[in-house]
């Protein structure tokens, strides 16, 4: 299960979900 391509995309989940939950946060304190 260590292929690289296994490894973006997780990495590439985790970046994206993190981002999400960022701006999510950002958006329910800005208002």
């Amino acid at each position: 299960m260590s292929s690289p391509a296994v490894w973006g995309f997780f990495l590439l989940f985790r970046f994206l979900s993190s981002k999400l939950l960022a701006g999510h946060a950002i958006y329910i304190s800005h208002y």
